[in-house]
């Protein structure tokens, strides 16, 4: 009898290690593919919903963005209204910001803001890359999530979490976490398109008329 228990028991144990490691070998493995993703991503383009949060409320935007690893990249809102079809471009050397509203049309600035910067991917994968404090979860089955501290943030700007679809390796949430824990900005992609073919010009402003310089 005691026999019979023991070899139960050893079955119960080696079925259960069995299940472990191929769980977490099923893991690794997503693990290996998001990370071979975002690590050879070049250029991208997203719709995106982005929601800031404060102690005033929040408030949403909506527009897309497209982006390229050399660190240029184009922003453009289409609501709510009063910001429609506003622009801010990163041509590598400086940020243009072009709002129709504005008789002067287009400002130059410098220096990018860093919580504009934040809602580019690129800047969420040199982060990871750097920091020392990175973590990496499955959720529901479903997603790939990846964390990683935001270098030189600050209080609001402290960390943030990027969600990866398992099935098809696609980035569909970015949050962004002050020091406490608390979200203050989420992003949200739709229609994610790997590796496009911008047209000549998209990273540059269309109409330098007007220019207003200003201080970073």
């Amino acid at each position: 009898m005691k026999g019979s228990i023991k070899k139960i028991t050893k079955s119960i144990i080696a079925a259960a290690v069995v299940f472990m490691l191929g769980g977490c070998g099923e893991n690794n493995e997503k693990f290996k593919d998001v990370n071979d993703m975002i690590y050879g991503l070049e250029n991208y383009s997203a719709k995106m919903s982005i929601t800031y949060t404060s102690n005033k409320g929040e408030i949403t935007y909506e527009g897309e963005q497209g982006a390229s690893s050399d660190g240029r990249y184009r922003i453009m809102t289409v609501k709510p209204e009063e910001v429609e079809r506003c622009v801010i471009i990163n041509d590598g050397k400086m940020i243009w910001q072009y709002n129709p509203r504005v008789s002067s049309g287009f400002s130059v600035k410098a220096n990018d803001k860093k919580e504009r910067y934040e809602l580019i991917i690129f800047s969420f994968i040199k982060n990871y890359r750097n920091s020392e404090n990175v973590k990496e979860e499955t959720q529901e089955g479903k997603y790939t999530v990846l964390e990683a501290d935001i270098e030189g943030g600050g209080k609001y700007i402290n960390s943030e979490k990027l969600w990866v679809e398992n099935e098809n390796f696609t980035p569909v949430k970015l949050i962004i976490y002050d020091d406490e824990g608390k979200e203050r900005i989420r992003e949200e992609f739709s229609e994610f398109e790997f590796e496009p073919v911008f047209e000549e010009g998209y990273f540059l402003p269309e109409n330098k008329e007007g220019e207003e310089e200003e201080n970073a």
